[in-house]
């Protein structure tokens, strides 16, 4: 019988009804999804622009928490503090 198990607020199938080797299996697997989903999204890029004078400035690629400054502080230069806006390609 396969049974949810809650820790640290997620839930967790047991799989009590699978043999040995598909059990490691499927831990290898689970493994190796969870490090890559994390270690991707932690370095997530992405190309940033703002406007100025209803013209597109380009910033160029940014990424990870430099993405979050930008598009919640803005970009300041001499004239202004300008919304950013960060788009993958």
């Amino acid at each position: 019988m396969d049974i949810l198990i809650k820790y640290k607020n997620a839930y967790f199938l047991t799989i009590n009804k699978l043999g040995m080797k598909k059990k490691t299996v499927y831990l290898a697997f689970m493994s190796m999804a969870t490090f890559v989903i994390y270690s991707c999204s932690k370095n997530d890029c992405h190309s940033c622009h703002y406007y100025k004078n209803n013209a597109e400035v380009e910033l160029g690629e940014k990424c990870g928490e430099e993405i979050e400054t930008l598009e919640a502080n803005g970009y300041t230069d001499s004239t202004g503090t300008y919304e950013v806006h960060c788009h993958s390609h």
